[in-house]
Parts: C-alpha cells; sequence; structure tokens
C-alpha cells in the first residue's frame, strides 16, 4: 500500500513538473477569414525570379461570414505547398456541401517563411 501511495506521488511530481516546463513559441496563425459559402479556390505558384523560393497563394472566392456578396481573397503561403494543398482540399469540400460546412484559412509571412491554417467548420442544423 505504501509503494503504491509513493508512486502516484512521483508521478504526480513527474506530471507537475512536465506541464510547469515551458515551451518555444511556435508560429501560431489564427484563422483570418471564415467564407460562409466557397464559390471557386486556386492554388498559385509565384516566383519574382528564377532562382528566388516559389510562394504559394491560395486565392478563394466566396461569401465572408457576415457578408452577402462573394468577393476573392489571397493568402500566401509562402513555401508550404502541403499546407496549401490541404487548404484547397478543404475548401473543395466546402464547396460541395454548401450551407452544411464554414470554410476558415489565415496565412501570414514572416522573413520569406510562409505559416499558414485552415479549418473546415461544421455548421450545426
Amino acid at each position: 500500500m505504501m509503494n503504491r501511495r509513493f508512486s502516484c506521488f512521483v508521478f504526480g511530481l513527474v506530471f507537475a513538473a512536465s506541464a510547469a516546463t515551458p515551451r518555444p513559441a511556435a508560429a501560431f496563425v489564427t484563422i483570418q477569414t471564415v467564407f460562409d459559402t466557397v464559390d471557386s479556390v486556386e492554388l498559385k505558384n509565384d516566383s519574382l525570379c528564377p532562382s528566388c523560393l516559389v510562394h504559394v497563394s491560395v486565392q478563394v472566392k466566396g461569401v465572408v461570414a457576415g457578408q452577402s456578396e462573394p468577393s476573392s481573397h489571397f493568402f500566401d503561403f509562402g513555401p508550404n505547398a502541403d499546407v496549401a494543398a490541404h487548404c484547397e482540399r478543404l475548401a473543395l469540400i466546402a464547396m460541395s456541401k454548401s450551407g452544411k460546412y464554414q470554410f476558415g484559412i489565415g496565412a501570414t509571412i514572416d522573413n520569406t517563411v510562409g505559416h499558414g491554417d485552415c479549418k473546415l467548420i461544421r455548421i450545426n442544423p
């Protein structure tokens, strides 16, 4: 019985110490724009010169939440083509299931490194 209490005590100390350990700050991007409907989505690879880093941008056209008219928005993901492609797939789902999902997207550029985020938000009837 004493060993069991001691084990629980040690486990509690280890857990508390690991929870209190500071973690490095990650590049965190919040969703900047939420679309009620998505009319079109397009990926573009842009480069200013042949030896320059390619920037992948996502262009989304649709109705932004709270608005009534469609508009186009560009989000630069820098060299993160995989994240941009993932966002494109989520936008296509939102487009195919109009009224069932909202599509949220955001991107920032920091020293030529792009960071992006996107999510599919289910609308409860």
